[in-house]
């Protein structure tokens, strides 16, 4: 008789201490999704501190610029708005031109004397693992472009026109980040002198940040996959270039879903030791605070590097992913003001708030579990947020910002 009493006794607090841990765990998640929905909620009604930006010469030549090479990725469309000419010429359809700062017929004269067109268009990027997929649904691809004036190679990620696409459409469960150049397969497929050089770089900043080897060191996994299937791409025509024109600046810049892209892209350019200047426009956020902490550091010690996020403040995108899961990173720079032109005194660079290492972000117990009920309890309430957006904030916001960004498609 005491040995059941005994086994149902053991049974009973089994399943009491199995009931708490199951109770403690949706309390948890329901702390995260509470704080993530407050934190929305919180972030449209406090206006950020700030300076005026004061540098007409970052904003034109940086800002201004790369939002009219991200204006230009939209013509990357269905269409065909933009192609890989023989010559590398950029052109783009006329109907862009009464709304953009780029002048593709634009040419200068070089230090020799000779009058040379400004602009090359080098190459378009697909995404190899699912080629078509990514435009078919709105967004993805992105171009090269050389810029003979400013002395620079830039790497443009196109976005995409309606923020459910991309959203509905790609994981928003975390992943590991890892390296695509951490492998044998990568270095076999990359044809460039500098090589060893390169791995070298990789092997002593993944060694210096012990981030890389840390289980917080995430990413939105549904951008990573997008990128890691243009990175080969990327890299490749990144290096022919720079091996043409080993001084000019490389900068890396997307607009929405394209800015998640150039912050990954401008991350494995660092890990290789390539100096890069990053700008993002009304991008979502994509790294853990961990990586995000690695990022900066990089371009800290990089004395030719930079990163700035350029973003609107009533725009939804940029405040869409949860801060206890994912972190902004780069000079945030912000706007108010709606209608277009935007000038440089329209903007405010904002204090950023330190960014946690690994040792200060608290740890997420049940990580897999617990980012698995925010991917489906934060994506039904998005919808239902994406479905009220007009009362709620204007999508105006999110496509005028610098320029006009989805003109080749809307006009």
């Amino acid at each position: 008789m005491i040995i059941p009493i005994v086994v149902a006794l053991v049974y009973v607090l089994g399943y009491a201490s199995a009931t708490a841990e199951s109770q403690a765990l949706a309390n948890s998640r329901r702390s995260l999704y509470k704080e993530y929905k407050n934190q929305l909620d919180a972030s449209l009604e406090k206006l950020p501190s700030g300076n005026t930006l004061d540098d007409e010469e970052l904003y034109d030549n940086y800002i201004k610029q790369l939002a009219g090479y991200c204006q230009i990725s939209y013509c990357l469309n269905d269409e065909g708005g933009l192609a890989e000419l023989k010559h590398n010429e950029l052109v783009f359809p006329d109907k862009l031109v009464p709304y953009t700062p780029i002048d593709y017929k634009e040419v200068y004269v070089d230090s020799s004397g000779h009058t040379n067109i400004r602009y090359n268009l080098t190459k378009l990027f697909d995404n190899v693992e699912e080629p078509g997929r990514i435009i078919t649904h709105g967004g993805g691809e992105g171009y090269m472009l050389l810029d003979h004036k400013l002395r620079t190679i830039n790497i443009v990620f196109r976005g995409t026109r309606e923020f459910s696409q991309w959203y509905t459409n790609l994981h928003f469960k975390p992943g590991r980040y890892r390296p695509v150049m951490n492998s044998s397969e990568y270095w076999d497929q990359i044809n460039y002198r500098h090589n060893k050089v390169l791995q070298e770089n990789m092997v002593r900043n993944m060694n210096d940040h012990n981030y890389f080897d840390c289980s917080l060191s995430y990413a939105h996994a549904g951008f990573t996959y997008v990128a890691r299937g243009m990175a080969l791409q990327v890299h490749n025509e990144l290096f022919k270039w720079l091996q043409e024109y080993p001084d000019y600046k490389v900068l890396v810049t997307g607009h929405s879903m394209g800015g998640a892209l150039a912050q990954l892209t401008s991350l494995d350019l660092h890990i290789l030791g390539i100096d890069n200047f990053m700008v993002s426009f009304n991008a979502p956020s994509v790294f853990s605070h961990t990586l995000a902490a690695a990022y900066t550091s990089l371009v800290d010690q990089s004395p030719n590097s930079a990163a700035l996020r350029v973003y609107h403040f009533y725009d939804l995108v940029p405040r869409i992913l949860p801060y206890s899961l994912y972190r902004h990173v780069g000079v945030p720079i912000v706007t108010f003001k709606r209608e277009l032109p935007h000038a440089y005194t329209d903007f405010r660079v904002t204090s950023s708030s330190r960014l946690h290492g690994s040792s200060q972000e608290s740890e997420l117990a049940d990580f897999d579990e617990t980012s698995s009920f925010l991917a489906q309890g934060i994506k039904d309430y998005l919808k239902e947020l994406w479905r009220r957006r007009p009362e709620i904030l204007d999508p105006f916001y999110h496509r005028h910002l610098v320029v006009f960004f989805s003109a080749c498609n809307d006009c």
